[in-house]
């Protein structure tokens, strides 16, 4: 990732992993197989990482102590399936990251399941595409992750009902086609980030959203 799209993404995020107060030892609850920790001040981010043998539905008390964090972390965790529940249980989450699972399907009523999430993070996980509807509602969702998801098709309706994303990574996939069309949903699309795929044609930026700033594209796969 360059520098300038760093700083970029420091300046326009609110999720404590990247602006206000970073995840650290002091603001940062974790779950463990036997026990937990929670700081003693307010707690701004959650880490489950290591509880992946636990059975969360039996540690309501640490759910009740955390249920103002804005930050998620639920990576790496052989997950198969989105973590609807425990989402659902922190009201305040701005930021989840489920990189590196093996998820297949996200809830199409999103909006109903995190209220005020802005950044999804599914990077490295088996994220399916719906053919005939969007991938998944929210009004509130900016940033989305779906690199190495092995995705192969998008259509015009894939993103349609997000209206307020900004960032949009679809980098390392087998996308083989893409169209203009397929981003018209998304008017405040400030990033784009379509590199490693198998892209022989690529809209141009002239026919993309106004707003977008950031067009990723130059790096692609060779059809073998």
């Amino acid at each position: 990732m360059d520098t300038t799209w760093i700083a970029f993404l420091i300046s326009t995020s609110t999720a404590s992993f990247l602006y206000g107060q970073p995840c650290s030892v002091r603001n940062t609850a974790h779950l463990y197989p036997w026990n937990w920790t929670i700081p003693k001040n307010a707690t701004n981010c959650v880490d489950l990482t290591k509880s992946s043998n636990r059975n969360l539905a039996n540690v309501t008390e640490f759910f009740r102590d955390v249920r103002l964090a804005d930050t998620l972390y639920m990576d790496h965790m052989n997950l198969s399936r989105f973590p609807t529940a425990v989402i659902y249980s922190l009201p305040q989450l701005e930021m989840v990251d489920l990189s590196g699972n093996a998820i297949r399907r996200l809830p199409y009523r999103m909006y109903k399941i995190a209220h005020s999430i802005t950044k999804l993070l599914v990077p490295e996980n088996a994220i399916f595409i719906p053919r005939r509807r969007a991938l998944f509602k929210s009004i509130t969702i900016e940033t989305l992750m779906l690199s190495k998801n092995e995705i192969t098709n998008i259509s015009p309706v894939t993103f349609a009902k997000m209206p307020q994303l900004k960032v949009l990574y679809l980098n390392d996939n087998k996308l083989k086609f893409v169209s203009y069309k397929m981003f018209v949903p998304l008017p405040h699309l400030l990033y784009l980030n379509l590199e490693d795929n198998y892209l022989s044609r690529i809209p141009q930026k002239s026919r993309m959203p106004a707003f977008l700033k950031f067009y990723q594209i130059k790096k692609q796969k060779k059809i073998k």
